[in-house]
């Protein structure tokens, strides 16, 4: 069964409806006689998928500016481990992030040297020094 006969772009007549297509962001309906007909120009342009989401972009925002108050609030590394070069670069996560991107409680200031040294030189002592949940 087919559905309901629709205003064809190409021959601007009621037909059934074969191809729905966006050109140029404009979406446009074609019979099987326009559709299949090399005289009528079809060309199709990819549908824009969003890189972020809406809600996505908000945070990212909050979290810039939450960041930035952070990090002039404690300039300097706040884990002092031995291979600390003190000047705090990067705002460490010691919770997950996802939830807790924004939550400015489970971050501390720390260098290059020392966020390494978290993540990927000894995670276990990390963990025990409470700089990883």
């Amino acid at each position: 069964m087919m559905g309901k006969t629709k205003l064809c772009n190409g021959c601007q007549r009621d037909k059934y409806i074969y191809k729905n297509v966006t050109i140029d962001g404009v979406r446009c309906r074609f019979c099987k006689e326009c559709a299949l007909n090399p005289k009528v120009n079809i060309t199709l342009t990819p549908t824009q998928i969003k890189k972020k989401s809406d809600k996505k972009v908000i945070e990212d925002r909050l979290y810039s500016i939450l960041r930035k108050k952070h990090m002039e609030e404690f300039p300097l590394c706040q884990a002092k481990l031995p291979v600390c070069t003190n000047v705090a670069v990067d705002i460490h996560h010691t919770a997950k992030r996802g939830v807790n991107t924004n939550n400015v409680s489970t971050w501390i200031s720390v260098c290059r040297a020392c966020h390494n040294w978290i993540h990927f030189v000894d995670p276990a002592q990390a963990r025990e020094l409470g700089l990883l949940k």
